[in-house]
């Protein structure tokens, strides 16, 4: 999505000019400066740089700052160097809604410790029963942070008009005044379609991040309670090229691998 974004500006005709607050890891981030630097984006070290080196700002037109801690960590140059351009908060998905649905996950599994575990590894245990303390304040101040970051932009933007209706429904029990809200939705490429007629494919297939908790849910969920109901009609019993294959970036749970068989 981010990357679609990038190039919707750069085929505008846009000068685009980014930012990192964090660097990604196992030489992620030098792959990513090369690839965007090859679509025309001016890349800066770091946000740091930016904020150590005047000579080095654009007088730019809009900024755009995804997500929450990165607003946080950019906020006070921001303030400082462009106090009068636009600041478009982008939150990607809204944090404070995951985490409501993640405690609600608990709350619906309580007592299936396995799925939890499958989900969200051995300390799921003792996540659920986290309702108060150090783990409710930690999510409280990650709220506040993430309204603050929207309330003080120009425009928030999300991924949905649910999460639209979620955030200014938010922000007005906060107390806040509430910025224009846009939807961006999510936005691919299109894969070219495969020459292969229908009745010659065969197969389903999940492709996922695997360190994204929703996605090791999804496969669980699917082989559990969707695929008996696809396997219960006869033709697809009787097709052996019917398998379920799992792929994807980072560590695949031990439960998912667990499901492997030929049977």
């Amino acid at each position: 999505r981010a990357l679609t974004m990038l190039k919707i500006l750069l085929a505008m005709r846009c000068h685009v000019t980014i930012a990192s607050v964090q660097r990604s890891g196992a030489g992620r981030h030098a792959r990513y400066t090369r690839l965007l630097q090859f679509l025309g984006v001016r890349v800066m070290p770091s946000l740091d740089h930016l904020a150590s080196h005047p000579s080095a700002r654009d007088p730019y037109d809009l900024i755009i700052v995804a997500r929450r801690d990165a607003y946080a960590a950019a906020a006070p140059l921001l303030s400082r160097a462009y106090p009068t351009t636009p600041v478009a908060f982008d939150t990607v998905d809204l944090h404070f809604a995951r985490e409501a649905q993640r405690r609600a996950f608990f709350t619906a599994h309580a007592d299936e410790p396995e799925l939890l575990a499958a989900v969200f590894g051995p300390a799921a245990a003792g996540a659920a029963n986290d309702t108060g303390g150090a783990g409710a304040a930690e999510r409280a101040a990650m709220r506040r942070r993430e309204l603050r970051a929207a309330a003080g932009s120009t425009a928030a933007v999300v991924v949905s008009e649910r999460e639209r209706g979620a955030l200014l429904h938010e922000l007005r029990g906060a107390g806040y005044a509430a910025p224009p809200v846009v939807v961006i939705a999510n936005a691919h490429e299109p894969a070219p379609l495969t020459p292969a007629p229908f009745g010659e494919r065969s197969g389903v297939v999940f492709v996922g991040n695997f360190n994204h908790l929703p996605n090791r849910d999804a496969v669980l969920f699917f082989t559990n309670h969707v695929l008996p109901l696809i396997l219960s009609d006869p033709r697809a019993a009787c097709d052996p090229g019917l398998v379920f294959h799992v792929v994807g970036s980072n560590r695949i749970p031990a439960a998912i691998l667990q499901l492997n068989s030929t049977a």
